[in-house]
């Protein structure tokens, strides 16, 4: 007796439809234009959403009209009294966390300003700083080594958490994913931290 006759058409259509989604998965898989498709399923799912406008979260971009206003130089590092200015500010606002994505690891022009911005980011307690992760060497499956270039150890001492700035964009230029660190990782990223 064939076992095929005993399959109802409900049967047959549920084992023709995941045939065809495990082919069109490797064919996707395995064909240039599948990143565009992933990337376009990820874009997808922000299309319905309304604009949830924050009130409890703030940016403060270092811009060229923020070069501008406070009369920094473009070819120099910010002066460290407007960062220590900024997070005591900030501490006495009560922000709950202050994040920068700025690498401070080399020592600012001016000692008495790094002495004052370490202590503005002691007093807070919540400062995460960021550290530079660069790829040093590269093996067969992509990344073999990385470096770690972390803040001043004045600053890394006092900082709530350290985090990688390492950003991995599409080919777009967009950041879609931004994972918690693996094992692999050396340093958690700035988010996540």
């Amino acid at each position: 007796m064939n076992p095929f006759k005993k399959l109802n058409s409900r049967t047959w259509g549920g084992l023709i439809g995941a045939l065809l989604s495990v082919f069109m998965g490797l064919a996707v898989h395995q064909n240039p234009w599948s990143r565009a498709l992933e990337n376009a399923s990820y874009n997808l799912l922000f299309l319905p959403r309304p604009i949830a406008p924050v009130d409890d979260a703030v940016i403060v971009y270092l811009d060229e009209e923020s070069h501008k206003e406070l009369d920094q130089r473009f070819n120099q590092a910010w002066d460290r009294q407007l960062h220590a200015r900024l997070v005591e500010q900030l501490t006495a606002a009560g922000a709950k966390a202050v994040v920068f994505d700025i690498v401070f690891s080399d020592p600012g022009p001016a000692s008495a300003a790094d002495e004052r911005f370490a202590a503005a980011i002691k007093a807070n307690g919540r400062v995460v700083l960021a550290a530079d992760v660069v790829a040093t060497a590269y093996g067969v499956g992509g990344v073999a080594a990385k470096s770690v270039t972390p803040p001043l150890e004045k600053f890394s001492e006092v900082a709530g958490a350290i985090g990688s700035a390492e950003m991995m964009p599409d080919a777009d230029l967009i950041i879609r994913r931004h994972l918690p660190a693996s094992e692999d990782d050396l340093l958690p990223s700035l988010s996540w931290a």
